[in-house]
């Protein structure tokens, strides 16, 4: 728990030092306020004779002289001034109080939000190769659920030092009062935290277990949200509500677990306190000789300092429950910090390269393998695609086809051999099958990926695509033709209408590379060959790459490449390639 409290408070620190400082000085401020109030209700019991006190009571830290010099006045100004004065120190307690617990808020959310745009920023510079082998439901259970986690753990760790200062302070005027006293209150608060160590271990248990459902919860969740239209097609309904009624039920199990783990030692607390108070006046009265204003004041001390025994208990297993979050920040930075800077290619080495006249990119005997592969995935591949044509990839599932196109994209770095681009990076648009689809407007789903791009372009991408037509036909005049509402994965158009709109997303970058990673396999012939028709048309002033497995797609490609058990099996054209009895490409024709 040290280490990675320490690790947490670290990580503060260098985001919001000042703020940090801050909230302690107002802290320790608002502690000794405290303190000061409860010395001004000494004179107060004076005045007002309780138990035989007198106002010539002794008081401690040197008070004295000054109660002297109040005795003089008349009972009415004695009121006024003490009165006065006691309620002018609450007042400012209060409102540095008040202060200090909106900067611990401030300081945590912030704490939070650096949190999380850290976990973002690390994401995006994870190796693609180590991102797809990980878990989106992992990233989103730890953007939504552990990060915000660690605000608890910083509010509880701030709520845990404002009680040590309150409780230093109050003890300090306790001792002033009653030395032996202040040490059986210390002596019983000791008792009381080895009493409930048990409970403070456990609630670290029960911290990793809320860790693993929130986990387990929110896979679920994303799983069956993605998967509603199969779910329903295949009438199983009940069992996956069931599943998920188990990952649900789970959670709120170990947050009840959580709930009795804080609410029992808090119950003992009071059943403790209520004897410790018995004890202390039965000795003071029988044993001790103590004036019994002070014996007052010993007593409300006591009553002040003894609930924040039980609530700093509750803050140090708070922290330990929520300490296991902080585990996706040290996972992130460490899978972050693996890209190392000699592991990341220069982007300048692979785009932009000086290439021969007419060839728009080259593989030359690449070879690339994933982590823990016994295989490479690509093996010694060479080929190179000539400017302003359409090129096929083509070949079996897992043959390595996307693989090529994330070292084309940069998001690979290929073991052995060189890829060559003409072109720059920002020249370079992608079209995935699945592609990013906001439930906003058609705008929006454009601009978002062209930050400042003008309406009048947007249009010109829509018209290049094929899809401002049919955004005209549905705006029908009551509506912006722009404004129209995508919906969730594009459910307010078809499959067509939806791929023809993020093409006019590429279009709109004014690429002279394209690619598109099976755009078409989901749509039927009409829209396929209108998509077909539009890239027709660019092939004047872009480089367009098909990954495909219809023989419909391919054969609109001035070129194919065949890629099967991670090797360049098969080139040529689509003529070529049918024409041989053998070739993959007719093979998959007939069948």
């Amino acid at each position: 728990m040290i280490h990675e409290l320490g690790a947490v408070l670290r990580d503060v620190l260098k985001k919001d030092a000042g703020l940090f400082v801050w909230t302690l000085v107002l802290m320790i401020v608002s502690s000794l306020l405290q303190g000061v109030t409860i010395l001004t209700l000494i004179p107060i019991l004076g005045i007002l004779n309780i138990g035989g006190a007198s106002t010539d009571a002794t008081l401690p830290f040197g008070l004295s002289l000054a109660a002297a010099k109040l005795n003089e006045q008349p009972l009415l100004i004695r009121l006024i001034l003490v009165l006065g004065f006691f309620f002018v120190i609450m007042l400012v307690q209060a409102a540095a109080h008040r202060k200090m617990r909106v900067q611990c808020m401030q300081l945590a959310s912030n704490f939070t939000a650096d949190m999380r745009e850290e976990y973002y920023n690390c994401l995006m510079d994870t190796p693609w190769e180590s991102y797809i082998t990980g878990s989106q439901a992992r990233h989103m259970d730890a953007m939504v659920n552990e990060i915000p986690r660690l605000t608890t753990t910083v509010n509880y760790f701030l709520c845990m030092l404002t009680n040590i200062a309150t409780a230093l302070v109050e003890l300090t005027v306790a001792f002033a009062m009653s030395v032996p006293l202040s040490i059986f209150v210390i002596c019983a608060g000791g008792i009381f935290f080895i009493f409930f160590r048990p409970f403070t271990k456990r609630s670290k248990v029960i911290g990793n277990r809320l860790t693993a459902q929130y986990d387990k919860f929110t896979a679920e969740m994303k799983t069956q949200l993605a998967g509603f239209k199969e779910i329903r097609s295949y009438g199983i309904e009940e069992e996956e509500a069931k599943r998920f009624d188990m990952a649900s039920r789970d959670l709120e199990h170990t947050m009840v677990m959580s709930a009795d783990n804080v609410a029992r030692p808090r119950m003992l607390s009071t059943i403790g306190e209520a004897v410790l108070i018995s004890v202390i006046f039965f000795g003071a009265v029988y044993f001790l000789e103590i004036e019994t204003s002070h014996l007052v004041i010993v007593l409300y001390v006591f009553m002040r300092i003894w609930p924040l025994l039980p609530s700093t208990q509750e803050y140090i297993m708070g922290i330990r429950e929520t300490l296991p979050a902080y585990r996706v920040m040290e996972d992130v930075r460490r899978r972050s910090a693996g890209m190392r800077s000699d592991d990341r290619k220069s982007t300048d080495g692979e785009f932009g390269a000086a290439l021969p006249e007419g060839i728009a990119l080259t593989f030359d005997c690449v070879s690339f393998s994933y982590a823990g592969a016994s295989e490479n995935a690509l093996e010694d591949v060479t080929f190179e695609i000539k400017k302003n044509t359409i090129t096929a990839l083509t070949g079996p599932s897992g043959a390595g086809k996307s693989t090529a196109v994330d070292l084309i994209l940069g998001f690979l770095s290929p073991g052995l051999g060189e890829v060559k681009i003409a072109v720059t990076k920002d020249k370079i648009c992608y079209v995935p099958q699945n592609p990013m689809i906001l439930n906003a407007g058609v705008r929006e789903n454009i601009a978002r990926f062209h930050p400042g791009i003008s309406d009048d372009k947007i249009i010109r991408a829509l018209k290049k695509s094929g899809a401002w037509d049919f955004l005209v036909r549905k705006a029908d005049g009551e509506v912006l033709p722009l404004d129209l509402r995508m919906g969730d994965d594009g459910a307010m158009f078809s499959g067509g209408e939806v791929q023809r709109i993020v093409l006019a997303r590429a279009l709109a970058g004014d690429p002279e590379l394209l690619i598109l990673d099976e755009a078409t396999s989901a749509l039927d012939f009409e829209n396929e060959k209108l998509i077909a028709d539009v890239l027709a048309r660019l092939r004047d002033h872009v480089t367009v790459i098909l990954i495909a497995h219809r023989v419909s797609t391919i054969q609109t490609a001035d070129d194919i490449l065949v890629i099967a058990d991670g090797h360049l099996s098969e080139s040529g054209t689509a003529d070529e390639l049918l024409s041989d009895p053998d070739s993959y490409l007719r093979r998959m024709k007939d069948g």
